[in-house]
């Protein structure tokens, strides 16, 4: 019974009414190892499924005659321990305490030798292949003798992935793309603590471990818009540093290198300002993009920020966000130079538009706990001290100006706006954003209103 509704838990437990939600999840869901898209990812389902059944066993064969032991053998109604003698008491039975071991060993040397499921991969042979991509099985694509493989340095950041091309000198942030039917070699680095790099359905996971370079390899024939995963935890936002990784076609690749390396280029003119990348005739912007052009970089200044008498924009998105140029493959912030190509934003975790967009720009530690843009516009405006130590989201000053808001909204609506014409009219379209949209409950719709009406007398917002 205890092995059976393991195993239905383990397949079956988005099924069962009123506690799917919490004990089963989404196990076919986007970051499910159960439904593997690579032969790599196949391989450690395949181990998986093969230890769960050797486990099964093992619980069934010791387990049963321990259940067995304890009905069969317990004290007998009538017993008097003054009168009637105890059975005879032992320490154990060697030939016993062989066979088990011996038992032990055989299951351990199956789980690791035996050619299981649809790969037939060993799970010793599984290793080396997803390290190394060496393989000399027979029907299994073998990944490190491939010619030319594609190589990504990818660095970890608190709390986002950057991913460095190095044959094709692009720099880009949070989403990466690779084709089909080609292996991938990754190499992982980390510009500051442990992080943990996890595309679930294509590949298992690998940290990035300060001062060290590891290794992996990814290889698909599915084309999709993957979820990945830091599985590491590595501070405030740990659980909102995502990823995308987009397994497309020879020929989609090609074409989102090509627009990767064409820059936007600002250019103001008598009768307005335009937007063009690399040479294509401009675009005239709104009125509204133009003011988002402005505040980007550094032209306008934010109400607040005039009300405090500054006579510069010190929260320009040029200040840290690299424009018109590819930033460094170890620059500390996210490359937006095509922002609008992407699906998503803030490190994956909502999805790219308007609303959203607005939301991040405006208010950041409402929507990521912590996060350096946040901690940068709050020293600004003065809700924090300037020597605020790293543990920013533990002190009483982030709690409750998490969610202030640093632009007015038509602000965030032009940097939104502004933000959004960052796409090359000839980069592939990557389809519908890949994120569900959560329906809130009424309990979290009634506090938001609440947030939203609080006393004007509270200068800062509480979180």
């Amino acid at each position: 019974m205890i092995v059976g509704g393991f195993i239905y838990f383990c397949f079956q437990a988005d099924q069962i009414p009123g506690i799917s939600s919490y004990i089963g999840g989404e196990p076919y869901g986007p970051q499910s190892t159960l439904e593997p898209k690579g032969p790599i990812a196949q391989s450690h389902l395949d181990s998986f499924m093969l230890s769960l059944w050797v486990a099964a066993l093992l619980c069934i064969t010791v387990g049963g005659p321990l259940v067995y032991a304890m009905f069969a053998f317990k004290e007998k109604p009538g017993f008097d321990p003054k009168k009637d003698q105890f059975p005879r008491q032992t320490h154990g039975n060697t030939i016993v305490v062989l066979g088990l071991i011996g038992y032990s060993m055989v299951l351990l040397i199956l789980i690791a030798f035996l050619p299981f499921g649809k790969m037939k991969i060993p799970a010793l042979a599984a290793i080396p292949y997803f390290f190394e991509g060496k393989t000399n099985l027979v029907g299994v694509p073998s990944l490190e003798s491939e010619k030319d493989p594609l190589e990504i340095n990818v660095t970890g950041h608190q709390w986002w992935f950057s991913f460095h091309y190095p044959e094709f000198g692009i720099v880009t942030s949070n989403e990466f793309v690779f084709p089909t039917h080609k292996a991938v070699k990754i190499n992982l680095e980390t510009e500051d603590v442990m992080h943990s790099f996890w595309l679930a359905k294509i590949a298992g996971q690998v940290d990035l471990i300060p001062g060290q370079t590891n290794h992996m390899w990814l290889y698909t024939e599915e084309e999709g818009n993957y979820s990945g995963q830091c599985a590491e935890f590595c501070g405030d936002s740990h659980a909102y540093m995502l990823f995308r990784g987009i397994a497309t076609s020879q020929d989609k690749f090609e074409q989102w290198i090509k627009s990767q390396t064409r820059m936007p280029k600002i250019e103001n003119k008598d009768d307005g300002t335009y937007l063009s990348f690399n040479g294509d005739p401009p675009r005239k912007l709104t009125a509204l993009e133009a003011l988002g052009e402005k505040l980007y970089n550094g032209k306008a200044i934010p109400a607040k920020l005039k009300e405090m008498g500054h006579k510069t924009n010190d929260v320009s998105c040029n200040r840290c966000h690299i424009f018109g140029a590819m930033p460094h493959p170890k620059w500390p912030n996210p490359n937006l130079n095509h922002l609008a190509e992407r699906n998503t934003i803030a490190a994956g975790w909502r999805n790219l538009n308007a609303e959203q967009l607005k939301t991040w720009i405006q208010q950041p530690g409402k929507v990521k706990p912590g996060n350096r843009m946040w901690r940068d516009f709050a020293t600004v405006y003065k809700v924090i001290d300037a020597n605020t130590t790293e543990t920013l989201f533990n002190r009483n000053q982030t709690r409750e100006n998490a969610h202030y808001r640093f632009f007015n909204t038509e602000e965030a609506n032009a940097l939104a706006a502004f933000l959004l014409t960052l796409k090359d009219p000839q980069a592939p379209d990557w389809g519908e954003p890949p994120l569900t949209e959560k329906k809130k409950s009424d309990y979290r719709k009634t506090a938001q209103l609440r947030l939203d009406q609080e006393s004007s007398t509270h200068k800062l917002a509480r979180n």
